[in-house]
């Protein structure tokens, strides 16, 4: 029953919009990563260069889901399976279908939201593994999925527009990641 009433809940809390081949249909966010102290200490690096200091990261990788042209919507068993599959085995608790960064007010010169994910050019490798391991779980209709990491950043300093582009420079790298300005509806 503990199960069901899990499964239930988080389909519950997972809204999903009407399918396509293109659409993510469905989101997970997942906090506490292992990279959290390698990428504080190069946007720390970064901005002292740019002449600035941070003041807090928060960071979460977001998991973006597409299922195949025409499949029905996961059902509750289908959507805990994933969820199962994204979480860490003994950190259940910290996987969600909510954002848990929520973007800055537009007056916070200070704050910033960034994503930051795959090229949308081709599917990632990675997503390849991850697909694979989701249909040899029972998923068939999972087309591809990819993570982006989204970092809340504050500086001591107001945000200005060189500060941006610092920051970005230094959590991603151009060459097969780019800033996502929204969040991803399509890939």
């Amino acid at each position: 029953l503990g199960t069901t009433v899990a499964a239930l809940s988080i389909a519950l809390m997972c809204p999903r919009a009407p399918i396509d081949s293109a659409m993510v249909s469905l989101r997970l966010y997942k906090t506490g990563t292992a990279d959290e102290k390698r990428d504080e200490a190069k946007l720390a690096t970064a901005l002292r260069v740019a002449g600035a200091s941070l003041a807090t990261l928060k960071q979460e990788r977001c998991y973006m889901v597409a299922l195949e042209d025409g499949a029905p919507a996961l059902s509750a068993g289908d959507a805990s399976k994933l969820r199962w599959l994204v979480a860490e085995t003994f950190e259940q608790d910290k996987t969600s279908c909510s954002p848990g960064l929520a973007a800055p007010a537009a007056s916070d010169a200070h704050t910033m939201l960034l994503e930051v994910g795959p090229r949308l050019t081709f599917a990632t490798a990675w997503s390849s593994n991850a697909v694979a391991i989701c249909q040899s779980a029972g998923l068939r209709s999972v087309a591809r999925v990819e993570m982006s990491r989204r970092y809340l950043i504050s500086t001591a300093e107001p945000l200005t527009p060189a500060l941006r582009a610092a920051v970005s420079a230094a959590l991603h790298d151009r060459m097969t990641e780019q800033v996502y300005p929204e969040p991803l509806q399509s890939f």
